[in-house]
């Protein structure tokens, strides 16, 4: 009878123990390939972000480049600039060239040349600054001259009488302007007072712009001379314009007077309308010059119907800015699937130190 052996059992997993590994296995493997993606996508966007940092880069050195030489600008501010440089499109002529950024998150920054087509440069961006770094500013003091305007006038409708001018009465209009606090001078550019002819036409009157003194009375400076014809004027009363084109400035609290003077003619050479009295101001007063000295000067209360026109200078301080020394340049653009932006800066020297009036 054969004798029966005892074998072992090989050892196994049971069907639980195989499932429950194979979970875990695929677990395990699911993690790795999240991560391995993650690793991928973060590379892509590091990848995609240097590019963008790259060309942003890009775009600012040619841009220091091309303000290095910059020979001249115009209309500069912090957001856009347009510049000469010499020749880079081979024509022997100096090129324009503008950068430019509207100020809104999200628009392009643009390079336009010779006023063509403004193509972005750097997409996306979300703030572009220039700073410009002038030479010391010097300061110059110049005067100016102010329009011609209405200095002083009398043109009441109150107690209206006429003068002659006369071989034996002339007739002198004393006035003192009152100008703005800056001012350093004046000038007469223009009387003009109401004239009528006396029905003749070879009256000549010698109208003088002269100095006075704060007494009302006349010095002996002229300081212009013009005629008015008796054939120019109406027998009605209108205004008459008597130019003083090369009277001199005077001072501003100079006293003027202008006097009509009587040089030829059979009859009086012109009347001329005035206010007989009521005149208050202490700045008018109508001077009579006799030609025998009888009755001559100030008579109390009474004006021509006159305007004065004239100028008046003043000092203004105009700085004057230094040279261009150099720009600072900064873009940030935004960063694909980030909240950070990218930042780029840079500096040009400017070798040409051109003029920069702003901004």
């Amino acid at each position: 009878m054969p004798i029966a052996r005892y074998r072992p059992r090989r050892p196994g997993f049971s069907l639980i123990e195989v499932v429950a590994t194979l979970a875990v296995t695929g677990i395990v493997l699911g993690s790795v390939t999240g991560a391995l993606r993650a690793m991928t996508l973060h590379g892509e966007r590091l990848q995609t972000s240097e590019k963008t940092r790259s060309n942003s880069d890009i775009v600012l050195h040619q841009m220091r480049d091309e303000l290095t030489f910059a020979r001249t600008f115009s209309a500069p501010t912090d957001k856009s600039v347009t510049f000469n440089v010499p020749d880079i499109t081979g024509d022997a002529v100096d090129d324009v060239i503008a950068y430019a950024w509207t100020g809104t998150a999200g628009d392009p920054l643009t390079r336009q040349v010779n006023g063509g087509l403004a193509r972005p440069v750097v997409t996306s961006v979300t703030s572009f600054a220039l700073e410009y770094r002038n030479a010391a500013s010097t300061s110059e003091d110049v005067e100016n001259e102010s329009p011609e305007a209405v200095l002083i006038y009398n043109d009441s409708n109150l107690n209206l009488d006429k003068i002659a001018i006369s071989n034996g009465d002339n007739f002198a209009q004393y006035f003192k302007p009152t100008l703005p606090a800056e001012a350093t001078g004046y000038r007469i550019t223009e009387i003009r007072v109401r004239a009528a002819s006396t029905g003749a036409t070879d009256g000549i009157t010698t109208v003088k712009l002269m100095k006075a003194t704060s007494g009302k009375s006349l010095t002996s400076e002229v300081l212009a001379t013009q005629t008015l014809a008796e054939s120019s004027l109406s027998t009605t009363y209108l205004w008459q314009p008597i130019q003083f084109p090369n009277a001199p400035i005077v001072a501003p609290g100079q006293s003027l007077g202008v006097v009509f003077e009587f040089t030829s003619g059979s009859d009086a050479s012109a009347l001329i309308e005035i206010q007989r009295s009521g005149v208050v101001s202490a700045d008018l007063g109508l001077i009579r010059i006799n030609i025998l000295s009888i009755l001559t000067g100030l008579l109390g209360g009474q004006s021509l119907l006159f305007y004065s026109y004239g100028t008046y200078t003043s000092i203004e301080t105009v700085n004057t800015p230094g040279p261009l020394k150099s720009v600072h340049i900064s873009v940030e653009s935004a960063a694909p699937d980030s909240d950070n932006p990218l930042r780029s800066e840079t500096g040009a020297t400017c070798l040409n130190q051109p003029a920069l009036s702003g901004p």
